[in-house]
């Protein structure tokens, strides 16, 4: 868990996610399959470490059902969640047009 939120990735993954995001400091991270928002709130936790300076940043998650996505997660100011499935063109142009914003 994160914040007390489900994720269903690995710790080791974790670990690794935050080395990489470290490193290379993306402006964009995209997340296909939310399912309870854990490791969205885990990438918008080590985002703003690696951002602190100001630098702008948002996490964008796509799942079909966001029901079951914790409300944390609609709180946080630099996530967008897309509620589509991850192959659609729906998905694919709401990605585009917040990649773009």
């Amino acid at each position: 868990t994160w914040r007390g939120v489900k994720t269903e990735k690995s710790t080791s993954d974790m670990w690794n996610y935050q080395e990489i995001i470290h490193t290379l400091k993306p402006s964009v991270i995209l997340e296909f399959g939310s399912r309870f928002g854990g490791s969205v709130l885990y990438f918008a936790d080590v985002m703003k470490a690696v951002h602190r300076k100001g630098t702008p940043y948002r996490i964008l998650t796509v799942d079909v059902d966001k029901s079951h996505i914790d409300p944390q997660v609609f709180e946080e100011p630099h996530v967008q969640v897309v509620t589509a499935p991850s192959a659609s063109a729906t998905a694919a142009a709401q990605l585009a047009a917040a990649r773009a914003a």
